[in-house]
Parts: structure tokens; C-alpha cells; sequence
């Protein structure tokens, strides 16, 4: 049956868990990690007075430009539906990394090993701020990617659907960008509630004739501060926020999606034109990433024999990738309208 995994994190070992995840597609939902992962917390109210300067530019989903910290707060605060969503923490506030940090589950993101140093090191994990009522529509992520949230604030409802029923979804095949496009779960359902059995037998494409979002199988679930939740790579998800929260979240690739997410990036990469920033960027990607025989899980030389094979203490279950640990130094300097940045103790 299609359900959450629900773990303490004190009764799960990496390698079990890394295991666990070479052979299943259900989330999986881990306790216990919160007080080791941002000892200090952070919430609406510290990022607000401490860790996001009033006048620093940040980007609000779905509104023109970047506004101040201060502009997005009072907004929130006043009940606007802003969004501040997928904010790079390395490139907008790497001083961030301070205050938190990421499971041992995920530290062994391929995009972190290659020969050669990848932006993508630098994109996640990323920052969440949104208002109650704010979402991010149906959709799988990009690069065939695992994903994983640590909600330090708040609530979020997840609705989740089984990988291998994604073509119940109504979607749609953006071949230039290699990943399917949904309609909106509200959608879906009121098409679903419309549509007579009549009308859908008589109707064409692949999601009425197998029975649409009703006949695949679906999960609806909260996701609540202090909880990390770990998703599939295929995963089709819409996220609402059901109160204000703050959350942090990262994309990855490891042996459980290495061969799909090249075969995605190959493929768009001969969709780019030749000599193109973005022909030349993906293409650096994709050969950093294919030059490396990456091992089996079970030799992964990031696992240690004796302690990641044994269930550990919380506080031996976070770390840091290699390179944040630099950028977590990184303080904000005002430079006239903007922000530079600069070692704590000079450099």
C-alpha cells in the first residue's frame, strides 16, 4: 500500500535509511532531528529581527522584482498570500548555514562530489517563508531529483501521488525542459467531480481512459515544525501552507536516480542551442556528473562502516556539506543598495 514512512530518527541508521530508499517510492517522514538541525530555531520572528538585514532583496513568488526583508515581512504580518520560495541560502544569505544544518540522510548528494565544483552546490538548500494560504502547484522536480523539507515553523499539507501514476495526472510533456507539467490539483478534482462516466469513456488521452486523479493513488498528509520529510524522485506533489512557515529544503541525486536525472540532462541538452549560456552551462553539468562511476550505496565510501551502520544520537545525525563549511563564515556588508559579501574575521 501506498503510504508515509514514518521513522524516529534515533531507531534509523543512514545506511539503513539509504537502503530503505534504493528499493522504495513512499515519502518517508523523520522525528527527532529538529533541536540538532537548528539548535537555535529559526523562525519567522529571528529571521525578521536577526538574520535577514531590513534592506536586503529577496524574492516574493509570483511578484514583480525583489523586495526588502522589511517589505515582505510587513506584508506577511498583514495577511498578504506572500511567498518567499526556493531562496538559494549559499547565494542570498549563506550566513544562514550557521543556524542550520542538514541530515546525515542527504549529505551524500552526488552534485557535492564531482571532480569538477558545480553551481548546484550552491542552490540548495533553499529558504521558505510563506503566508497561510500560499502553495506550490502539482508538479515533479526538475533533474529527476530526491527532495527533502525541514519545517522549523508552522504547518504545510502535503498531497503526494505514487510515481508510476503520474500519467493519471493530465500531464503535459515540455520536451524542451524534459519533465512533465500538471494542471492544478483543484483542477484535476473538479474535472474529476464534472466528468460522467459516460463522457469520460468517451473521451480521449490517457488519463480519462485509465480513470484520472481518482484512480491513482494519493496521500494527504501534514508536515509540521520539526519534522523532516524526504520525497521520491517522480513524486508529483502540491504543498499548501496552513499557516505562516518557515522552512528549509533540498534537492538531490544518489544511485537511487543518477542514470534517469543524465538521461533528462543529455536529452536537454541537445534541445539547446550550441554556444548558448545555457547549452554550455547544462552541458558542464552533465559532463561533471557523467565522468564519475559512482559506487553502489553498499560501497559508498561516504558511509562509515560501523557508525552509519548503527542507529546514532540526533546530534550524530547532521552535518554540513565541505563547501558550506566556508560559506557558513560569510556576514552581510551593506555596499551601497546591496549586500556584499565577507568573511567573519576578514577575507
Amino acid at each position: 500500500a501506498y503510504r508515509v514512512l514514518r521513522f524516529d530518527c534515533r531507531s534509523l541508521s543512514v545506511a539503513a535509511f539509504r537502503d530503505m530508499i534504493s528499493q522504495s517510492r513512499h515519502p518517508c517522514l523523520i522525528t527527532g532531528l529538529h533541536d540538532c538541525l537548528a539548535p537555535r530555531g529559526l523562525t519567522l520572528e529571528r529571521l525578521e529581527q536577526e538574520l535577514l538585514p531590513p534592506d536586503l532583496a529577496v524574492p516574493v513568488r509570483g511578484r514583480d522584482g525583489r523586495w526588502d526583508a522589511s517589505r515582505f515581512f510587513a506584508a506577511l504580518r498583514s495577511g498578504e498570500p506572500v511567498y518567499l520560495a526556493d531562496a538559494p541560502v549559499a547565494r542570498l544569505c549563506p550566513w544562514l548555514l550557521r543556524e542550520v544544518k542538514v541530515p546525515r540522510y542527504f549529505l551524500h548528494c552526488f552534485t557535492h562530489r564531482t571532480r569538477t565544483p558545480l553551481p548546484l552546490a550552491v542552490e540548495t538548500p533553499a529558504l521558505f517563508v510563506g503566508a497561510a494560504g500560499t502553495r506550490s502547484s502539482l508538479h515533479v522536480d526538475a533533474m529527476c531529483s530526491n527532495f527533502w523539507m525541514l519545517v522549523t515553523e508552522g504547518a504545510k499539507h502535503w498531497t503526494t501521488f505514487h510515481p508510476d501514476d503520474a500519467h493519471l495526472l493530465s500531464p503535459e510533456f515540455d520536451s524542451d525542459e524534459q519533465i512533465d507539467r500538471f494542471p492544478s490539483l483543484a483542477e484535476l478534482e473538479a474535472s474529476a467531480v464534472n466528468e460522467s462516466p459516460s463522457s469520460v469513456a468517451a473521451s480521449s488521452g490517457i488519463a480519462a481512459a485509465s480513470g484520472g486523479v481518482a484512480a491513482a493513488r494519493r496521500l494527504d498528509f501534514e508536515l509540521r515544525a520539526g519534522e523532516v520529510l524526504y520525497i521520491p524522485h517522480g513524486t508529483p506533489h502540491e504543498v499548501h501552507n496552513l499557516s505562516a512557515t518557515v522552512s528549509v529544503s533540498a534537492n538531490f541525486l544518489d544511485q537511487t536516480n543518477i542514470a534517469k536525472s543524465l538521461r533528462q540532462g543529455w536529452e536537454k541538452v541537445a534541445r539547446r542551442e550550441p554556444g548558448t549560456a545555457r547549452h554550455t552551462n547544462l552541458r558542464a553539468v552533465m559532463e561533471a556528473l557523467d565522468e564519475v562511476e559512482w559506487p553502489e550505496a553498499a560501497a559508498d565510501d561516504l558511509l562509515d562502516p560501523h557508525a552509519d551502520r548503527r542507529c546514532q544520537p540526533p546530534r550524530k545525525l547532521v552535518g554540513r556539506f565541505p563547501s558550506h563549511e566556508r560559506l557558513k563564515r560569510v556576514k552581510p556588508v551593506k555596499v551601497g543598495c546591496g549586500y556584499a559579501r565577507e568573511l567573519a574575521g576578514g577575507g
